[in-house]
């Protein structure tokens, strides 16, 4: 029994040595729970300038995902997985649908600049599913990183497409994965 409270003292010694200025601390959040039921889909009318809204015209917030502003404020990286379930319904004839992820510092989340972009290929009577990864840093984008990393932000997901004039079915989007992953430095946390 000594030696394995030895041994395991060891461990753990060496693991904590290990612990320095540079320690990084990565923290996978699921978000779908903090969506609330019916705000992660809907559906439109196929029609010319199809535009469909997920959540509506606000978008969610970095509170409404469950990201506090104290968990947010040593961030150094940032991951972000959007899964989608996209269907045309049968009446349809196949379509190219753009799914665009709006990151924006105030509401509306839509107001973004410029969404990441993600193309699908719809078959009617077929759900697909459409994904979409986001990683950034302070390098690659330092004025949307900043506004991620204050944790003021809005998040909003758009379907567009040209669609065709007098279309007499729907497009049905559902939210099925929105996952975050943050890498932070540990001593500037104040809230992990």
């Amino acid at each position: 029994m000594k030696r394995f409270i030895i041994l395991l003292s060891l461990v753990l010694v060496a693991l904590l040595s290990a612990c320095g200025p540079s320690t990084r601390l990565i923290t996978d959040i699921d978000a779908m729970p903090f969506i609330p039921e019916g705000e992660g889909q809907g559906s439109s009318t196929i029609d010319s300038n199809l535009e469909l809204k997920i959540p509506d015209d606000t978008g969610f917030s970095a509170e409404d995902m469950g990201l506090s502003k104290d968990t947010l404020s040593g961030l150094a990286r940032f991951s972000l997985d959007v899964v989608t379930e996209l269907s045309l319904s049968e009446e349809d004839a196949p379509m190219d649908v753009t799914m665009g992820l709006y990151l924006n510092g105030v509401a509306p989340a839509f107001d973004a600049e410029k969404p990441f972009e993600v193309q699908a290929h719809l078959i009617p009577g077929e759900a697909q599913d459409t994904h979409l990864t986001i990683v950034m840093s302070e390098e690659e984008n330092p004025g949307l990183f900043q506004t991620l990393k204050s944790g003021n932000f809005f998040l909003g997901i758009a379907y567009t497409s040209v669609g065709e004039e007098g279309g007499v079915g729907t497009l049905s989007a559902k939210l099925k994965g929105l996952d975050f992953q943050l890498i932070a430095d540990v001593n500037d946390i104040s809230g992990f």
